[in-house]
C-alpha cells in the first residue's frame, strides 16, 4: 500500500501566496494540514477550498513550535513541510516514488530563491522538508528553524522535487525584517555558540543595507561552521565576501575567497567573486583569469550553497564587459553571446551586445544582428534591445524589436504598452492608441495606457476623442494627468496660454509632465514631414507647463544635464573602443 504524505504549513496573512503553493502539491499529497497564527486577510478562506483540517494556534515568537504544533496534527506517514510562499515544481520529482523507494528517513530537497526579478537567475540551497512522521524529526531554533533529527541518523539527498521560493519585494521583505533582527538579537544572546544564527544575523544586517553591523556576526560564523555542513559555511563565505566588498576591504575579501578556495578547490562561486573583486579594482586581465576559472568549475557539489550563473551566464557577461574594456570587442561579443545561450531571461548582456554593435556599426546593425541571431524571438531580449533603441531616439527600432516577437508570440499587457509608446513615437500614433487599447481596465497599467492614448490622440489630431480620454482620467480620479492632458489638448487644438496647477490633489504634476517631455523629446517619424509634425506643439505646451513652476524649471535643467552626459559617455565609449581596438 502507498505511504500516505502529509503536507502542514504554518500561515499568517497569505492569502494571497496560498493557492499557488496548494495547487503546486496536487496529486503529491494525501492530507493537508493547515495551522494559522492569527491572520486577519482571508487566509483561513483560501485553506478551505482545499481542506478542512485547519488549526489555530497563539503565535509565542516561536517558528519550531508552530511547526512541531502542525506536525501533531498530521496523519501522514511521511510530512512535506512548505512555506505559503513556496511551490512544488511540477515535473521536476515525484515524492510518492521517493517515498516508496526511500533509503532514509528524510531527505533534503533543493530550494531555487530568485536572485533578480525576470533575471532567471536563483540562489541554490538544500533544505530538509520531507521526512517520515516520526518522534525523532521535529523542529528547532525559535527562528529560522529546521528539522532534527534526535537519533543522528544519515539524511538523504535527491534532485527533486524542486522547492521554488516567490520572488520578495522589497516591501514584503522589510516587513519581516524587523521582526526577524530583534528575535534573532534575542536568540543569539540566548545562545552565542549556534554560529548558524549568526550567519542568519549577519544576512539580516546585510538585507537592511547595515554592512558593519553584519561584519562581526559573519566573521564569528564563517570561522567556527568550518570543518562542519558546507552547505552553511559555503553561505557564510559568500555572504561575508559580499559584506567586505560592500564595505570597500577588497584586499580582505580577496583573502577570503583565497581562503574558501583552499577549503573548496572546484567551488565555482569563490571564483566569480574574484572576478567581481579584481573588476572593482580596475585589473581586468585578472578578472578575466578569474571568470574563465569559474567557467570550468562548472556547477558546484549539491551540499554547497551556490548562486546560479556564477559558473555560466554571470562568469560569461563580465568575461564580456572585461574584453571590452581590453579593447577585444570580437572576444566581447562572443561570451555575451554565450552568456545568451545559457539564460535568454538574463537580459544584461543584451544591453551591452546592443550598445557594442551600435558603437562598431551603428543602431541598424546592431537590430540586423539581433534579427539574424534569432534573437528577438525572447521577450526579455526583445524589451531589453527595444528599451535601449527608444532611450537613444530610435523609436522606430524599438517597435520593430517588439513587433518581431510579436510574430512568433503572444503579447502582455507590459510589451503591449510598450509596444503602443514605441509606435506612437515613431510617427504612428493610430497603431498606438490600437495596441494601448488592448490593455484591460482591471490591469495595474491601464492609467498608463490610458495616458499615453490621449497623447497618441493628441498627435493624430483627434482633439475630441483626446478630450473624451481626459475626463474618463478625471473621472476614475487619475486627476493630476487628466489635468495635463486637457490643458495640452486644449493648447494644441486653440494655441493660446497654456495655465496648469502645479499641483492637483496634493500632487506636483511637473512629475507627469517631465516624463511625457522627455519622452516626446525622443520623437523621431518614419517617412513624415517631421518639420511640420504636432510633436513641437506638444513639446512647447509640456516646456510652458515645466517652466510654471520652480519644480518643474529644475527637472528640465536635470534633463537636459542628463542627456549631455548621456552623450558624452557614449561618444567617450566609441572612442575608447576604437583605441583599445587600434592599441590591441
Amino acid at each position: 500500500m502507498e505511504a500516505a504524505i502529509s503536507l502542514v504549513m504554518i500561515v499568517k496573512n497569505e492569502a494571497a501566496n496560498l493557492p499557488v503553493c496548494l495547487d503546486s502539491v496536487n496529486g503529491q499529497v494525501d492530507e493537508i494540514i493547515i495551522v494559522d497564527t492569527g491572520s486577519i486577510d482571508g487566509t483561513c478562506a483560501a485553506a478551505r477550498r482545499y481542506t478542512d483540517k485547519i488549526y489555530h494556534f497563539a503565535w509565542c515568537n516561536d517558528f519550531s513550535a508552530a511547526k512541531n504544533f502542525a506536525i501533531g496534527k498530521a496523519a501522514g506517514e511521511w510530512i512535506l513541510s512548505l512555506d505559503a510562499d513556496e511551490e512544488l515544481i511540477s515535473g521536476t520529482g515525484d515524492l510518492r516514488g521517493l517515498a516508496a523507494g526511500a533509503e532514509h528517513g528524510a531527505y533534503l530537497l533543493p530550494m531555487d530563491i530568485p536572485s533578480m526579478e525576470g533575471s532567471g537567475g536563483y540562489n541554490r540551497l538544500l533544505a530538509l522538508r520531507f521526512f517520515k512522521n516520526r518522534e525523532r524529526y521535529r523542529y528547532r531554533g525559535r527562528i529560522h528553524e529546521a528539522v532534527h533529527d534526535s537519533e543522528n541518523g544519515l539524511v538523504g539527498v535527491v534532485q527533486g522535487p524542486l522547492i521554488r521560493h516567490k520572488m520578495v519585494t522589497l516591501r514584503e521583505g522589510n516587513c519581516k525584517r524587523g521582526r526577524n533582527l530583534a528575535l534573532l538579537k534575542k536568540v543569539c544572546v540566548e545562545d552565542p555558540d549556534d554560529y548558524f544564527l549568526q550567519y542568519c544575523l549577519g544576512t539580516e544586517w546585510m538585507a537592511l543595507g547595515k554592512p558593519e553591523q553584519a561584519l562581526p556576526p559573519l566573521r564569528q560564523a564563517c570561522q567556527n561552521l568550518a570543518g562542519n555542513s558546507p552547505l552553511y559555511h559555503t553561505a557564510a563565505l559568500n555572504q561575508l565576501i559580499n559584506c567586505l566588498k560592500t564595505l570597500g576591504r577588497h584586499d580582505e575579501a580577496l583573502y577570503v575567497c583565497r581562503e574558501g578556495i583552499n577549503c573548496y578547490p572546484g567551488y565555482a562561486d569563490l571564483y566569480y567573486h574574484c572576478g567581481m573583486l579584481y573588476i572593482e579594482e580596475k585589473d581586468y586581465r585578472r578578472a578575466l583569469e578569474w571568470f574563465e576559472q569559474a567557467v570550468k568549475c562548472g556547477a558546484p557539489p549539491a551540499l554547497h550553497s551556490h548562486q546560479d550563473g556564477t559558473e555560466s551566464f554571470l562568469a560569461l557577461h563580465s568575461m564580456g564587459y572585461c574584453h571590452e574594456l581590453l579593447g577585444s570587442p570580437e572576444q566581447a561579443l562572443q561570451s555575451y553571446r554565450q552568456a545568451l545561450d545559457v539564460n535568454p531571461a538574463y537580459a544584461y548582456p543584451a544591453n551591452n551586445l546592443c550598445m557594442l554593435l551600435c558603437a562598431e556599426c551603428g543602431p541598424g546593425h546592431a537590430l540586423q544582428y539581433f534579427m539574424e541571431e534569432g534573437l528577438l524571438g525572447n521577450k526579455s531580449i526583445a524589451l531589453t534591445a527595444g528599451n535601449l533603441f527608444f532611450t537613444w531616439g530610435y523609436p522606430g527600432l524599438a517597435r520593430r524589436c517588439l513587433e518581431i516577437y510579436l510574430n512568433s508570440w503572444e503579447a502582455d499587457e507590459y510589451l503591449l504598452l510598450n509596444l503602443g509608446k514605441y509606435s506612437t513615437f515613431s510617427g504612428k500614433p493610430v497603431d498606438g492608441m490600437n495596441y494601448f487599447n488592448l490593455i484591460p481596465k482591471e490591469c495595474a497599467l491601464y492609467p498608463d495606457a490610458r495616458l499615453y492614448g490621449t497623447i497618441a490622440l493628441l498627435l493624430a489630431g483627434r482633439y475630441e476623442e483626446a478630450r473624451g480620454r481626459a475626463l474618463g482620467m478625471w473621472k476614475s480620479r487619475d486627476r493630476r494627468r487628466a489635468v495635463l492632458a486637457l490643458k495640452l489638448g486644449r493648447f494644441m487644438e486653440k494655441g493660446g496660454d497654456i495655465c496648469c496647477p502645479g499641483a492637483v490633489d496634493g500632487a506636483d504634476t511637473a512629475d507627469a509632465a517631465m516624463q511625457l517631455y522627455g519622452e516626446c523629446c525622443l520623437y523621431l517619424p518614419e517617412g513624415s514631414d517631421y518639420a511640420n509634425h504636432s510633436i513641437f506643439i506638444l513639446l512647447a505646451g509640456l516646456e510652458v507647463v515645466l517652466k510654471g513652476s520652480s519644480r518643474g524649471c529644475l527637472s528640465l535643467i536635470e534633463y537636459y544635464r542628463g542627456k549631455y552626459h548621456q552623450g558624452e559617455q557614449f561618444f567617450n565609449y566609441k572612442i575608447n573602443l576604437g583605441q583599445k581596438i587600434q592599441a590591441g
